[in-house]
């Protein structure tokens, strides 16, 4: 009795180890096929074919999308980012993106030039993924502040103090 009784666990430990490395499943699908006959066979092929053929639809059913190249430049032809090309859906709009409509330090949006032909002015265009649309360039100008005036004038006049110092010792070595 002892003895089966060490059979039928280490049947159910076996049992468990299948189920635990995904081999159970396997076994429990030749568990509960049936055979088939031929008409069956027939109908399910039908069906399988009608399933493709129900996936293809959906399949199709699916948005267009379009790849449109996106390059981000200023005005005097520096490279702000490298031209990347991105896939949008049709109709998609541009303008609300935050990924396509990127900010550079010291640099404010000026114009659009939409498949290397039309330009508009940043605050008047409307970008719309459509069939036709194939780049899009951003221009920006770059943005003069006070500081940068300012950081510029004072070696000008450190360079001017210096002159007027060495000319004063000058004098009066004479």
């Amino acid at each position: 009795m002892l003895k089966n009784l060490k059979r039928a666990a280490a049947i159910v430990l076996s049992f468990a180890m299948a189920i635990q490395f995904g081999l159970a499943n396997s076994y429990y699908v030749n568990a509960e096929e049936e055979p088939v006959e031929p008409q069956q066979e027939q109908t399910t092929t039908v069906e399988n074919n009608n399933e493709l053929q129900e996936e293809e639809t959906n399949e199709t059913a699916a948005p267009e999308t379009k790849s449109v190249e996106l390059s981000y430049v200023a005005e005097d032809g520096t490279i702000l980012q490298a031209a990347t090309y991105r896939d949008f859906d049709l109709n998609y709009s541009l303008n609300a993106d935050s990924s396509v409509m990127l900010n550079f330090d010291g640099y404010t949006l000026k114009d659009v030039i939409v498949n290397n032909s039309h330009a508009a002015s940043a605050d008047q265009v409307s970008l719309n993924v459509t069939s036709e649309l194939a780049s899009v360039q951003f221009v920006y100008k770059k943005v003069t502040t006070e500081t940068d005036h300012q950081t510029t004038e004072q070696p000008k006049t450190e360079e001017k103090m210096m002159t007027m110092l060495r000319q004063t010792r000058i004098r009066k070595r004479k």
